[in-house]
């Protein structure tokens, strides 16, 4: 395989985290920006709409939750500059994926703002959330040869 560098999105590229539990904060009674990172920091959020409302019908909850943090994100400014120095330092040597658990729609805009043109696999491309091992996962999607 060719050499590259793997990066997650939430947390890592982006500097979201805090964010983004204010957003579920938001949506789930009674949840606080401290209980969501004791408790479901790394989770899907089908897996903590499923968790916190006790059902599998939470299709609506996850839009909502996307539609909130793309209003917010769609700038780019979680991706602070020392990581856009990074990122750019790293892709002028080698292909930089960005592999994620995220949609598409709510990465993509933050990438373009920042001026970040990488490869991206998402939740979207290989069906299933991205977890440990996420380098083979995207390589049956995203071929770097």
């Amino acid at each position: 395989m060719k050499d590259a560098l793997f990066v997650d999105f939430n947390g890592t590229l982006s500097d979201d985290e805090r964010l983004l539990a204010r957003i579920y904060a938001e949506l789930i009674d009674g949840l606080t920006v401290d209980t969501y990172f004791e408790r479901y920091l790394g989770w899907t959020d089908e897996a903590i709409f499923r968790d916190a409302f006790g059902t599998d019908d939470v299709g609506a909850a996850i839009t909502e939750r996307v539609d909130r943090y793309c209003a917010l994100t769609a700038g780019g400014e979680t991706i602070l500059p020392a990581a856009r120095e990074a990122i750019a330092w790293a892709a002028e040597r080698v292909p930089v994926v960005v592999v994620t658990s995220a949609f598409r729609r709510e990465v993509e805009p933050g990438l373009a703002a920042a001026a970040l043109d990488l490869k991206l696999v998402t939740i979207e491309d290989v069906g299933a959330p991205i977890a440990v091992g996420f380098p083979a996962q995207s390589a049956r999607v995203l071929p770097l040869e």
